[in-house]
């Protein structure tokens, strides 16, 4: 019976012929043992858990590497290699599978291999105190390149996304940045003089306005337009214009 992992298993095991053809050549020589030794066999680790993962492979890194056996001796012939990742795949931490190597067609050594997969990006820390309620800035921001496997979905990587937002709470230097520790500040307060904007085809309107609630970039607020004495509902583009939009 095909099943979806014996499916996934040839689709990896053809996805790494090409690249294992750069390490080891294919047809030993007639006579010739082949002996593949630890490095060879980490190197395959490598290219399997990049093959098989989600992440970019320069931003994998694997570390306590084993394997049993550690050293193989092949005989002559045309060697394939087929990965047996067990049930879970593409994940990060302690992974185990076996390598199935077969010389000519047939099986003649199954590995057992073992190692941690990190993975390492961009992170963001305060380059000092930071108080709650702070607008971050470029000066605010300290950038460094660590292992990000353990530290969640919410992580700030890209200064451009935080630069400019507000600080809930209070951090000290050296504390990681994730998004949930910031949210985007009122540029509008509640009874905020602002000029209304209204834009139909040709037609350019301006009027002042009073902010009835108070509302950042984007968001949508409640003004009284102060000719008319009517109260609309209009978008906040900058902390001194709203949008009316039809």
């Amino acid at each position: 019976m095909i099943t979806t992992r014996s499916i996934h298993s040839l689709l990896i095991y053809f996805a790494l012929c090409t690249c294992v053809g750069l390490l080891f050549s294919c047809q030993a020589h007639a006579g010739d043992k082949r002996l593949i030794d630890a490095q060879h066999l980490s190197r395959l680790f490598e290219k399997f858990i990049a093959a098989d993962s989600p992440f970019p492979g320069e931003d994998l890194k694997v570390s306590n590497f084993t394997s049993r056996p550690d050293t193989l001796e092949l005989p002559p012939g045309e060697i394939e290699y087929l990965f047996d990742m067990g049930a879970m795949t593409g994940r990060l931490g302690l992974r185990t599978f076996y390598l199935d190597v077969l010389v000519n067609g047939l099986q003649v050594e199954r590995v057992k291999m073992s190692g941690t997969v990190q993975l390492y990006g961009n992170v963001l820390s305060a380059a000092r105190t930071l108080k709650r309620g702070s607008i971050l800035t470029r000066q605010d921001l300290k950038q460094s390149r660590r292992n990000i496997s353990m530290l969640g979905a919410n992580l700030a990587q890209a200064p451009i996304l935080v630069i400019g937002k507000q600080l809930k709470t209070t951090l000290q230097p050296g504390s990681i940045l994730f998004t949930s520790l910031l949210k985007t500040p009122q540029i509008v307060k509640r009874g905020d003089i602002v000029t209304i904007l209204a834009d139909s085809g040709q037609i350019h309107i301006s009027v002042p306005g009073k902010a009835r609630s108070a509302g950042a970039l984007g968001d949508t607020i409640k003004v009284k337009n102060m000719l008319s004495r009517r109260e609309i509902y209009a978008k906040i583009i900058n902390q001194d214009e709203v949008q009316v939009e039809f």
